[in-house]
This record gives C-alpha cells, sequence and structure tokens, in this order.
C-alpha cells in the first residue's frame, strides 16, 4: 500500500514535490534522508534525551552505528569523564567502560570498532 503512494508522489512534477516538502514537519522530515538526520539530530532528539544510558543501550542492541556515532560525537566531553557508574549492579569508572561492555554483551561490533576509534583518537 505505502509502495503506491511512493509510486504516485514519485509522478508528481518536482516544483509540486518541494511544495509538499515544506509542509511536511520536521519530527517527520529527520527520518527522511541521512542529511536531515545530521542537521536535525541535535535539536529534535539529542536534546530530548532523558537517560542517556538507556538510549545508548538501545543504540548498541540494534548496533546502530551511524547514529550511535552521532551520539558519541554530542558526548565527547563526558565519556572520558572519570565517574563511578552503577548499572545492572555492575560499577564502572566512565561512559566509555560503560559502552565497552554494553556492546561486548550485544554482540555490537559496529559500535564497539566506534568506540574504540573514537579512543585512540583521543
Amino acid at each position: 500500500m505505502c509502495n503506491n503512494y511512493f509510486r504516485l508522489l514519485n509522478k508528481l512534477p518536482n516544483e509540486l514535490k518541494r511544495h509538499i516538502y515544506f509542509f511536511i514537519p520536521v519530527t517527520v522530515k529527520i527520518y527522511l534522508t541521512k542529511e536531515n538526520y545530521i542537521n536535525f539530530h541535535y535539536k529534535y532528539i539529542y536534546s530530548n534525551i532523558r537517560d542517556e544510558i538507556t538510549y545508548a543501550r538501545k543504540l548498541i542492541t540494534y548496533d546502530m552505528k551511524f547514529i550511535f556515532n552521532l551520539y558519541v560525537y554530542y558526548i565527547k566531553d563526558k565519556i572520558h569523564k572519570k565517574k563511578k557508574l552503577t548499572y545492572l549492579k555492575q560499577k564502572y569508572n566512565s561512559l566509555y567502560h560503560l559502552f565497552t561492555q554494553l556492546c561486548i554483551k550485544y554482540q555490537a561490533n559496529n559500535c564497539r570498532n566506534l568506540l574504540l576509534t573514537f579512543n585512540n583518537n583521543n
């Protein structure tokens, strides 16, 4: 059913598509293209995160490398900060160690490689 809508939309002239696109809310546009996601991620997603560890865990669980990369970029100042964290009765020295353990637990190799690269660059 959805494919039929896309076929019909593709038949529209480009000028009309641009006009329709203008009326689509940003909360929907953010998921349409990678460029939109990069541009609007901070304002519409990152700034609304209530629990950073839960958000990161969800990204790691599904091994979402691209989104996890943006998230790590925004928390780069906090990721290596020494502080005592307790997560599921385990103690960690920093977010980096916690995220690394979550990557191992959920077998998220893409996210783990990203963390290792991030650690080597800092």
